[in-house]
């Protein structure tokens, strides 16, 4: 029990604009991981009518295997769209959106697919399609949050306030927690879930909601110099 306790103390103890992007990063994250954790045996059961449990040769156990293989395939495009747009397309979308409105943009592209993916599911090709496009929000998750933490560490006494101390290292430690807490929530609860309702749309149900949550939070970050006020005056800076 002490473990989490002092996870927890270590987020609080983090300056308050840090804990701000720290839980909207966490909310992209688990938006993200319920998607790739969990999209092969959506397929596979949902898409294509397998069954996990089918007996070694059946008609049930051929589908999912199929259902597994055709995900794979779109979970492939999903990585090449994250590449060619955080390479050729994201440095021009900030450009023209800003820092703050490219992150929600690709979040809110992120969600949107998650939605059609649930209302598209008789159709792998277009669920195949959904999840190629969601790659934009991979690649902002990847990318802008570590940017963001870049540039408070630019002039630390400004985004954090004289009292701290902490190095780039720390502050990204800090960020990348919440890409392994995410995973662990998601395997703890994900589960559980589709078990108790006996719908695996939970799965992409939740990577939705988790979207809209993110998209919500980032509202509360620091994506330049001028969102400094609004911060400070809902949260003092530690």
């Amino acid at each position: 029990a002490s473990l989490p306790l002092s996870y927890w103390y270590t987020i609080q103890r983090a300056p308050g604009i840090l804990r701000h992007l720290y839980f909207a990063d966490l909310a992209s994250w688990i938006s993200v991981m319920a998607h790739a954790m969990f999209y092969t045996e959506f397929a596979a059961v949902v898409v294509y009518g397998g069954r996990p449990d089918a007996p070694s040769g059946s008609l049930y156990d051929h589908l999912f295997d199929e259902g597994v293989r055709m995900g794979s395939w779109g979970l492939l495009l999903h990585s090449i769209t994250a590449g060619v747009y955080a390479v050729f397309l994201q440095e021009r979308v900030a450009s023209y959106l800003g820092l703050k409105g490219s992150y929600k943009f690709g979040i809110a592209v992120h969600t949107f697919c998650m939605a059609a993916t649930v209302l598209l599911s008789s159709n792998i090709v277009l669920v195949n399609l959904a999840t190629a496009i969601s790659g934009i929000g991979y690649a902002v998750v990847t990318t802008i949050p570590n940017t963001l933490v870049t540039l408070y560490h630019e002039d630390t006494q400004l985004y954090y306030g004289a009292n701290s101390n902490g190095g780039v290292g720390e502050s990204l430690a800090i960020l990348d927690s919440g890409y392994y807490l995410s995973q662990i929530v998601l395997s703890l609860a994900m589960g559980q879930i589709v078990e108790l309702t006996g719908l695996p749309h939970c799965y992409i149900l939740a990577s939705a909601a988790a979207g809209v949550v993110a998209i919500f939070l980032a509202d509360n970050v620091v994506f330049q110099k001028t969102d400094l006020t609004a911060a400070t005056s809902s949260t003092a800076v530690a």
